[in-house]
């Protein structure tokens, strides 16, 4: 039953006792007629009433390290690359491949952490790929040969894959009203990377040479593991496993760290849905755990004028956009079945974002690690569409991320070449690599270690501050302007503006085209980031949100080779990377439904 938030909550007395009674093997805690209910309210209801504040703010900045680990080990490739080619003399296939394998690790571990996140835990699921890029990253730099370097940072894709494990933990924080800015906000980490990884490359490339630069990369996410005791794990999850007293304890200090806490009632007990009346009753699903551990399975209780009563098995018709979804609720103590969420009453006046079919349901260990469950009567549409975006956005920035310095040092080639090319491999490597053993010692006797290449770092920060202007913009509109069309005109635009970098222009202008394709595609690839998680439930989450990742980066694997620049000419990359973003603009007006301002189930 749900109470405004003026009520005296002191009044009201507990629903449930602490008498029980001995039903065969199960033990289960009985309802009173005589007593005034516990008041029943959401996670989305609890977190809008205890709003934005010290816990979500947390969760940020821990969730923002780990987030920004991806954007510097990305950036890094634009250095390692070129460092790593005359370190261990490599050819061009080799030098794509150590490109390649980090999008290749990040394929696999973006559908391998994203199911073990629904399955075990959010935070479990995301300190260990923490663990995995620390580790491997600070071994990167004690390489002795380029097999090792391949291995290594295959291993630090794969744990980079599990970064958007904590993007998800912070949307199921987050209240209604700001999730999309909030969440945009995390993009900031991501533009810091970008800066932060050419800074370091300005400063200690020529003086200390690639392997303390790699090893500095690992820094962010080794900080972010410190702090990971206080990261809490997700009250949706909690709830979806079973866990709801777990749950209640997360949001109640949720409350104290906001300084919320009379927003919340003493006699408050989570629930994953209020069910429409049925038959003149109206039900609410909750777990009645006991404390001692013995868990009485998932059963319903229904209000009539006499009070709450208790009702076992009962076929559940909650309502799903007018029409009656059906499912069974299974209350085995063998098995532990939990109802997995059809709709969820938003406290803040919004409908549903999710939906769920008979095929979504969770066990207590979560959620199952199937993807087919990403294909189901309520999931497939969103599934399909974002596959697409993820796809084309992931090809394009990606390739946009590697082609731009190219295309800076490049200008005068690019247009005084009779075959179209962009510059000549060997003009970038302008110097014999100082090879730095795991003894301290060089193979050349220089006083420093020379960098390798000759990198435009100017017009590299000037990519980077492209990114963190898309930032600002995306933070400003993302509350305010439907997702759908925001993803979709910017994506467009980036598609348009890279294509016309195609054209003979002057210098400035050719810059500036590439600075607003690199905005627009950034701002584009963030709301698809914030809508991901909000078109999936609880229980499919981090794997839906995992396995769109998956398909940026099978898309991200194929650039090196591609961008290959004496195998494809300059104007022949732009193109096609502008026509997959104008793809990813057109799929994004095609996602089955709207959610800024909706609950998360």
């Amino acid at each position: 039953m749900m109470m405004d938030g003026g009520d005296d909550w002191s009044e009201k007395k507990p629903l449930l006792t602490d008498d029980e009674v001995e039903t065969g093997n199960d033990t289960e805690k009985r309802f009173y007629d005589d007593v005034s209910p516990y008041v029943e309210l959401t996670v989305p209801e609890a977190i809008n009433r205890i709003g934005y504040g010290w816990q979500q703010i947390r969760v940020l900045l821990i969730c923002g390290l780990c987030f920004c680990t991806d954007s510097i080990e990305i950036g890094l490739l634009t250095f390692l690359q070129v460092e790593a080619k005359h370190a261990f003399d490599l050819t061009d296939v080799e030098e794509s491949t150590l490109s390649a394998v980090v999008f290749g690790g990040e394929l696999f571990g973006s559908i391998f952490w994203g199911p073990m996140a629904d399955r075990f835990g959010r935070r479990r699921a995301a300190f260990l790929p923490a663990l995995m890029v620390t580790g491997a990253g600070l071994a990167s730099a004690f390489s002795v040969d380029f097999i090792m370097l391949v291995a290594l940072r295959f291993l630090v894709g794969f744990g980079i894959g599990g970064m958007g494990v904590p993007y998800d933990l912070l949307a199921e924080f987050m209240p209604s009203k700001i999730r999309g800015k909030a969440l945009f906000s995390i993009e900031f980490f991501w533009t810091f990377g970008t800066l932060f990884v050419n800074g370091l490359a300005w400063i200690m490339l020529d003086r200390l040479g690639w392997r303390y630069l790699v090893a500095v990369c690992a820094a962010p996410v080794a900080i972010a593991m410190l702090f990971f005791p206080f990261l809490p794990e997700s009250p949706h999850w909690l709830l979806s496993v079973n866990r709801s007293e777990d749950a209640l304890r997360v949001v109640r200090n949720a409350a104290r760290l906001n300084k919320r806490e009379d927003a919340l009632p003493p006699n408050m007990r989570l629930v994953r849905m209020h069910n429409p009346p049925v038959d003149g009753k109206t039900f609410v699903i909750a777990s009645s755990h006991h404390e001692g551990g013995v868990d009485g399975g998932d059963d319903e209780y229904y209000r009539d004028d006499a009070g709450y009563h208790r009702e076992k098995n009962r076929e559940l018709t909650p309502m799903l956009n007018g029409t009656a979804n059906h499912k069974h609720a299974n209350s085995s103590k063998h098995n532990n079945t939990a109802v997995s969420v059809n709709s969820v009453h938003n406290g803040g006046g919004s409908g549903s974002a999710v939906a769920s079919d008979d095929d979504d349901v969770a066990d207590d260990s979560g959620g199952s690690m199937s993807p087919l469950r990403l294909f189901n009567k309520a999931n497939w549409r969103a599934t399909v569409m974002l596959w697409t975006i993820w796809s084309t956005f992931g090809f394009a920035y990606y390739g946009a991320v590697i082609i731009t310095p190219e295309y800076f040092s490049g200008w005068d080639h690019k247009h005084n070449s009779t075959n179209g090319s962009s510059i000549h491999n060997d003009t970038l490597f302008l110097q014999q690599a100082p090879v730095f053993s795991l003894d301290g010692n060089q193979t050349h006797h220089h006083h420093h270690h020379h960098s390798t290449g000759h990198f435009d770092y100017p017009a590299l920060f000037t990519a980077g501050a492209a990114e963190l202007l898309g930032a600002i913009v995306g933070v400003l509109l993302i509350d305010h302007i439907n997702r759908k069309p925001l993803a979709g005109v910017t994506f467009i635009i980036s598609g348009v503006l890279m294509v016309l970098t195609i054209i003979s222009v002057p210098r400035g202008v050719g810059i500036m085209l590439v600075v607003l394709a690199r905005m627009a595609i950034f701002i584009g690839s963030c709301v698809v980031w914030v809508v991901t998680p909000e078109l999936y439930s609880t229980s499919v989450r981090a794997a839906g949100h995992g396995w769109c990742n998956g398909m940026a980066r099978l898309a991200a694997f194929a650039t090196p080779y591609w961008g290959d620049a004496s195998a494809v000419p300059l104007y022949g990359r732009l193109a096609l990377y502008g026509a997959t973003s104008i793809i990813a603009g057109m799929a994004s007006f095609g996602l089955p439904r709207e959610t800024r301002g909706v609950a998360l189930d």
